[in-house]
């Protein structure tokens, strides 16, 4: 598997464009000999190989990979209300609770006191 970072994919076009510019500009070395073209990245791994087409340009099939990304988080709700009326202590936030001063917050206990923020 061979990866390029750091392109434009555009999927409402046909085909997309590799510049050969930004690829030098981020290190690759692009060499056309002949009617071939081959770029290697800046550690001299084969990122592309291709033959020129008969309307002069050079066809590469590529796929996307997906990146997957995993967020976890263990915010209890004390944490949730905490962040959402912006960063208030917790001191200040059990005495508004207890006072009734805040309406549509859930019954929360607030067991600790610490805001990863």
């Amino acid at each position: 598997t061979r990866v390029m970072n750091d392109v434009y994919f555009i999927p409402e076009l046909r085909s997309n464009i590799i510049s050969l510019g930004q690829a030098t500009e981020a290190g690759c070395e692009v060499k056309l000999l002949g009617g071939s073209l081959t770029m290697h990245d800046k550690h001299g791994k084969l990122l592309v190989r291709a033959n020129r087409s008969p309307n002069r340009l050079y066809k590469v099939r590529m796929g996307l990979k997906k990146k997957t990304r995993l967020l976890l988080t263990s915010e209890d709700e004390a944490s949730k209300w905490h962040a959402r009326m912006g960063h208030v202590s917790y001191g200040t936030m059990k005495s508004m609770f207890e006072k009734g001063l805040v309406h549509g917050v859930p019954q929360i206990v607030i067991e600790k006191e610490i805001c990863n923020s």
